[in-house]
């Protein structure tokens, strides 16, 4: 690899401050925190172990990606984080110079280091040279807020360093550390001259580790830190940015062979014992580990078990993680190697106040260091015992392992004299000589199970029990005996006897297993047979008799049974027939429980069938009726006297023998509906133990009607002119007795005019010639409603003729179609077609459909009705509704509300050609004069022709620019049309769709050189001249135009489509030729403008 020449990094100017944000170890929670920094705009540098890339807590080689693509700096930091100055030499090279190579093979431009624990000497400072770094970090050499160990320190690096291989920092950043900290590290060194800050992180979570810093104050921290850099003399810059140099040629460390493993025998590891102390006071070859979020502290006391010193880790606020004192992770100097598939004895000397285990890490071939496996948990001691374990098989790829006793709770743990030995040829162990135990006793429920724990050597050895069910552990089942549970019957039994002795391993051994639980033998209650004392009939007691139940005593339930089925509730002691039990006998069923023992039911012999009850009778006079038989007369009740007395009584009146709701009181008034009939009372008397009784009087004369009420009213009158648009005024006179309650209703030719119910009326156009009256209701309670009607009036006359052009212009497509429905359709149409107001399609042919059926098109949105299409509606009063178009342009749910103002149906096909076909078919016979075709993938051919095929009662069907869609051409074939009129060129519709047409009836083409002139060549081709109408739309747009055709239908004159800002010729040269009588423009000035509007003036017959 060549050098790459990067900028030498100035050095450092009056006052500047450059702080340098880094990150230790490669831990995956830093990610979040680089995400930070780049939404920020600030660099970091990222010190990475690259043992550690890809291993579960740590950063993945894609995450490096995402931190270089960001900006942020890669430097080294070992292969596996051992402290090197505990490491021999070549394997300092080893771990620096092939991080470096690894990580620039991932394709980063690595030039800076940082010490694993800020441990360095002048070896190691001359190794990162020689690997090819230009900086490596230290840690602790600035004075930081606080207070510091080094108090008489610099605030500040200074740029460029020093010595460039031990370049200065702050202390490394943990969980004590402040917001105001923080920044307080870098506003010092501000104040008093500013320099190079390095800050480090190792995580950056909540809670997660001791060297944590939470996520909100690293948040905080990093937006006060973009807030104060000015990038002139406050500037945050990677460790790169502020050293500079070329990118030097990569070095390889050391070919790394690790050391033979240790023969039959012998135990691999070094400073087994502790008592060579190093550096720091740290035993030779070990080194402290922990992780997560727990204090932990290590030591090495005194005395040890065997030697002069033993090692401690204590561990407090413990919420995750471990603490360890490992062998270091180094080519063999410390950690023992192994052999591939071979297994490996590890011990351990330990006291300790909670459980631990063995955590084994595996070195990789090529010198990195990954976790491996774990062993069982051992127990807690207060005095030295013997760890033992045996290790799965060295899986291929590891020639290497560092292991040892941890500590994952609050409590401490001592070890000692750790060993290990390949299982082939491992010395003995100091172990208890102990025998299976068995088990005495029969194994069924309630009988007790004994353990023979047989004799341990050496003795004395405490024992321990654990009692198991089909092998798995009964909770507090720990006691030498066992008793059997119902739960466990089908089940084996055994027991594990574990024996414990200072100085030996722990040794675990278990029984063979019982035969299965049996259940235990059933314990059986002796009863007699219950009799029954009573007489069984209807409303006499019957008593149970149970007997004498042993062994006492036995709790006893009752259950009373008619004709052997169990009646509902009777679980006394006693019984009462009742009527339904006449003619059935009767049992009783005991039940007796008692624990321990078979629950059992006896039943009684059935008594004799149960006699009804001697009957109690009421007696009772006939009812009689006094008052008049007469609408409005109130008629009474006379029930007589009933014996014995009290009699609880109840009335119903009938008139012509049929029971009258309601009417259960005493009296009784006829109504107009009674006139003609009899009135009769029914009486009915009830009391307790006897028998209810009803009796009926005689009837009364048949009901007489009441005498009329009459009202009196006069001949109402109409004010006004019998004018199209002008208000005629209902005068209804003054009706006697006031006050009286009137309601109009207006009639055209003496037909009732749909919601004409107010006291005006303005005639609309379709009542020229016709004559209105006016019928005025006056209701008053308890008279006859009466009903009286005006004179005629002369026949309407028709509206004055507006000489200039109308504008008919809504707020958006939707007011607009309403405005051209009530210009022209008057209340009571025959139908109403609904079209989605978002595209053309299916009002193309909707149109014609409508305007032949005598109604409007109208447009909603998908998923609502516009408020004056609604309006429209209510005031059109249409016999039905079409929704054209399926679900994807009107929605069921406007569907619904349609079907709250008239019966609603739906023709939808699958696309509009389909669609197109099926309004066709639902409105037009065969035999039409003309089929209009017209291309169903623009609009404006078909809007002119929709008023032309109207006109003659014909449809408009849609086809593609070159080709008949099935469901058209078997439309056309259907309608036998006497000849096709294709709308529009060649360009929209192909001549080859029009030779097909030709195969089903004689076929011409309506086109013009554009739009403008099909729309002239179309009318001029249908209307003569003189029309009454005739509409301008624009034809740059759909919208305005969808509702125009059915109107111009009914109006009997075209739909021309003009340009917003100017009357075509070809338009201009038939409304010549027309000369309407009136002109309609659709759509507001935007669309269509005055100037269009002021030119058609001149065309106005």
């Amino acid at each position: 690899m060549g050098v790459t020449v990067l900028a030498a990094a100035p050095a450092q100017a009056a006052g500047e401050t450059v702080v340098s944000l880094t990150f230790d170890d490669a831990n995956a929670d830093q990610m979040p925190a680089a995400q930070m920094l780049s939404t920020k705009g600030l660099p970091g540098t990222f010190f990475i172990n690259s043992g550690f890339v890809d291993q579960p807590g740590w950063m993945s080689t894609a995450d490096l990606a995402t931190l270089a693509a960001e900006g942020h700096e890669i430097g080294g930091h070992t292969r596996s984080h051992p402290d090197l100055t505990q490491v021999p030499q070549d394997e300092v090279l080893r771990q620096i110079c092939n991080d470096r190579v690894t990580l620039s093979n991932m394709g980063y431009q690595v030039t800076s280091f940082a010490y694993p624990f800020a441990s360095a000497n002048a070896s190691v400072e001359a190794a990162a040279a020689s690997c090819g770094y230009n900086s490596a970090r230290g840690l602790g050499d600035l004075r930081t807020a606080p207070g510091t160990e080094c108090a008489s320190c610099d605030f500040a690096e200074s740029i460029p360093p020093a010595d460039p291989y031990w370049t200065r920092a702050a202390d490394q950043v943990d969980a004590t550390w402040t917001l105001q900290r923080l920044q307080q590290t870098v506003t010092d060194a501000a104040a008093n001259g500013g320099g190079w800050v390095q800050l480090t992180f190792h995580h950056v979570c909540d809670g997660c580790d001791d060297l944590a810093i939470s996520t909100a104050v690293f948040d905080q921290f990093t937006t006060w830190l973009a807030g104060w850099k000015d990038n002139a003399t406050k500037l945050v810059k990677t460790v790169n940015g502020v050293v500079g140099g070329a990118v030097k040629p990569l070095v390889s460390g050391p070919a790394f062979v690790p050391p033979p493993a240790a023969g039959p025998g012998v135990n691999a590891l070094q400073n087994p014992g502790f008592e060579e102390i190093a550096a720091a006071g740290i035993p030779r070859c070990w080194w402290d580990s922990s992780f997560g979020l727990n204090t932990s502290s290590f030591a090495t006391v005194s005395p040890g078990r065997t030697g002069t010193y033993a090692s401690q880790v204590t561990v407090s606020g413990y919420t995750t993680g471990d603490a360890k004192r490992l062998q270091i992770f180094d080519g063999g100097a410390c950690a023992p190697t192994v052999v591939e598939g071979q297994t490996y004895s590890l011990r351990s000397w330990y006291k300790a106040t909670g459980v631990t285990q063995f955590t084994v890490y595996y070195r990789q071939t090529d010198g990195s260091w990954i976790y491996g496996t774990s062993s069982p948990w051992f127990a807690a001691a207060t005095d030295y015992t013997q760890a033992l374990w045996t290790t799965p098989a060295i899986p291929a790829g590891v020639n290497g392992i560092s292991f040892a006793l941890n500590v994952f709770g609050n409590g401490e743990l001592t070890t000692d004299d750790y060993s290990m030995y390949n299982t082939v040829g491992a010395p003995a162990t100091d172990e208890l000589v102990a025998p299976a135990p068995t088990i005495t006793g029969t194994a069924q429920v309630g009988s007790v199970l004994t353990a023979n724990a047989g004799t341990w050597t050496p003795a004395p050895v405490t024992l321990a029990y654990q009692w198991l069910v089909a092998n798995v552990a009964v909770p507090g089942a720990t006691a030498a005996t066992y008793t059997p549970v119902a739960g466990d019957v089908g089940k084996t039994v055994t027991v594990q006897v574990t024996g414990t002795k200072t100085g030996y391993v722990t040794k675990a051994v278990t029984s063979a297993a019982t035969a299965a639980v049996a259940a235990a033998p059933p314990l059986v209650l002796v009863a007699p047979t219950p009799t029954i004392t009573g007489t069984a009939r209807v409303g006499s007691v019957l008593t149970a008799n149970a007997g004498t139940w042993t062994p006492a005593p036995v709790t006893l339930a009752y259950q009373w049974l008619v004709a052997n089925v169990a009646v509902p509730g009777a679980t006394a002691a006693t019984y009462t027939p009742v009527a339904g039990d006449v003619g059935k006998t009767v049992t009783v069923q005991v039940t007796g429980t008692k624990t321990g023992y078979v629950t059992k039911a006896v039943t009684s012999a059935a008594t004799a069938a149960v006699a009804a009850a001697p009957p109690l009778v009421l007696v009772a006079p006939t009812p009689t009726i006094t008052g008049t038989a007469r609408v409005g007369s109130v008629l009474t009740a006379n029930a007589g006297t009933w014996t014995p007395a009290p009699v609880t009584l109840a009335y119903q009146w009938l008139v012509a023998n049929v029971a009258v709701p309601g009417a259960t009181a005493a009296t009784y008034t006829p109504v107009a509906g009674d006139v003609g009939k009899t009135v009769t009372v029914r009486v009915t008397g009830t009391k307790t133990g006897y028998t209810t009784k009803a009796v009926t009087s005689a009837a009364t004369a048949a009901v007489a009607a009441a005498p009329p009420l009459v009202l009196v009213a006069p001949t109402p009158t109409i004010t006004g002119t019998a004018r199209v648009g002008s208000v005629l005024t209902a005068n209804a006179g003054t009706w006697t007795p006031a006050p009286v309650s009137l309601s109009y209703q207006w009639l055209v030719a003496n037909v009732a005019v749909p919601g004409a119910t107010a006291a005006t009326y303005k005639p609309v156009a379709a009542n020229v010639g016709k004559t209105v009256t006016v019928r005025v209701t006056g209701t008053k309670t308890g008279y006859t409603t009466k009903t009286v009607t005006s004179a005629a009036t002369s026949p309407v006359a028709a509206a004055p003729t507006p000489r200039g052009p109308q504008r008919l212009a809504g707020a958006d497509r939707f007011e607009t179609s309403a405005l051209v429905s009530a210009a022209t359709f008057s209340a009571g149409v025959p139908v109403v077609y609904i079209t989605t107001g978002g595209d053309y399609p299916d009002a193309l042919s909707a149109g014609p459909a409508a305007g032949t059926g005598g109604g409007p098109v109208l447009l909603v949105s998908r998923d609502a009705i516009p408020q004056p299409v609604k309006t429209e509606l209510l005031r059109l009063k249409p016999a039905r509704i079409v929704v054209v178009g399926g679900t994807s342009v009107v929605s069921t749910a406007v569907q619904t509300a349609l079907a709250q103002i008239a019966p609603t149906s739906r023709v939808a096909g699958a696309d509009r050609f389909e669609t197109s076909a099926k309004i066709s078919a639902a409105s037009f016979k065969p035999g039409v004069a003309v089929a209009y075709v017209a291309a169903g993938t623009n609009f404006p051919d078909a809007l002119s022709g929709g008023a032309a095929a109207g006109s003659v009662k014909s449809p408009v069907l849609l086809v593609t620019s070159t080709g008949i869609p099935e469901v058209i051409r078997a439309e056309l074939q259907r309608l036998k049309p006497g000849k096709v009129v294709i709308l529009g060129g060649t360009d929209v519709v192909s001549a080859g769709v029009a030779t097909a047409l030709a195969g089903i009836a004689p076929t011409s083409r309506a086109s013009g050189a554009d739009r403008y002139a099909t729309s002239a060549k179309i009318s001029s081709t249908t209307f003569s001249p003189g029309v009454k109408v005739a509409y301008l739309v624009t034809g740059g747009n759909f919208p305005d135009a969808l509702s125009a055709g059915s109107a111009a239908i009914v109006g009997g004159g075209p739909v021309l489509l003009v340009q917003g800002g100017s009357l075509p010729t070809a338009i201009a040269a038939e409304l010549s030729r027309l000369r309407p009588q009136r002109i309609v423009v659709l759509g507001g000035p935007v669309v269509v403008s005055e100037a269009v509007l002021n030119a058609a003036q001149t065309y106005v017959r």
